[in-house]
């Protein structure tokens, strides 16, 4: 079991606004855009701030998690694995959401319910 913190996610109601803000007025460095609603901004060559529209959030993840605050998102090396040991812990986890075999995710939270969202994909390099 390995976690390997990849960008702290901000929700923003307007992303195209967002990445101009985060691009221009801060001088960072869009990285990645998806059409579907998100981007990753750089700071100093290495990623640090997702943006992902509001919508997106509610309509993917909302159930589990109503307010879209920011938090730190984890990739797992065993996700399985990873919410089994922290569920061990006594951590409150969230369902999982997504398929075996394709993209999966959860969110899980600390003492004072600051949230952190962990996803594995098999396509994606670890």
């Amino acid at each position: 079991m390995a976690l390997k913190a990849q960008e702290t996610t901000y929700y923003v109601e307007n992303l195209d606004q967002a990445v101009t803000f985060y691009t221009q007025a801060l001088g960072f460095e869009l990285k990645l855009r998806l059409d579907w609603g998100f981007a990753l901004i750089a700071i100093g060559g290495k990623p640090a701030v997702g943006l992902m529209a509001r919508h997106v959030w509610r309509n993917q993840f909302g159930a589990e998690d109503a307010v879209a605050q920011p938090r730190l998102v984890l990739q797992a090396d065993d996700l399985d694995a990873e919410l089994a040991r922290l569920k061990a812990a006594g951590v409150r986890v969230s369902q999982v959401a997504g398929k075996v075999g394709a993209a999966r995710s959860a969110t899980f939270w600390d003492l004072e319910g600051n949230p952190f969202f962990v996803w594995h994909d098999p396509s994606q390099p670890f």
